[in-house]
């Protein structure tokens, strides 16, 4: 079902990792220049792009609250339900079980 990426695609992604790559060294740069400014800056940007995913959140389970309408329930919670899966990922790594951790390296 999945094709392999396109040579255009993967040209994209090589520019979007040198790009997140140099993002990345001028915040370094940024950090030893003047630290409290940086932490500052870090903190209202990441506020403000976990607000979209937090917002979302809050439509959809005031839609699932309610029941919503039938011919847009569907939908509805579609759109909220993206939003909400990259707050999964802003959040950080999630602690896993000790049990989990020794099966899967039995696993390997």
């Amino acid at each position: 079902m999945n094709s392999p990426p396109t040579p255009q695609w993967k040209r994209f992604e090589l520019r979007a990792l040198g790009v997140g790559m140099a993002a990345s060294a001028l915040c370094l740069l940024a950090a030893s220049y003047d630290r409290p400014q940086f932490f500052r800056s870090y903190l209202l940007g990441y506020l403000f792009w976990m607000a979209i995913p937090l917002g979302s959140l809050a439509l959809l389970m005031l839609h699932h609250l309610t029941g919503g309408g039938a011919r847009d329930a569907d939908r509805c919670r579609d759109l909220g339900r993206a939003p909400t899966d990259s707050s999964k990922r802003l959040a950080g790594p999630r602690r896993r079980n000790s049990r989990a951790l020794a099966e899967q390296r039995r696993r390997r």
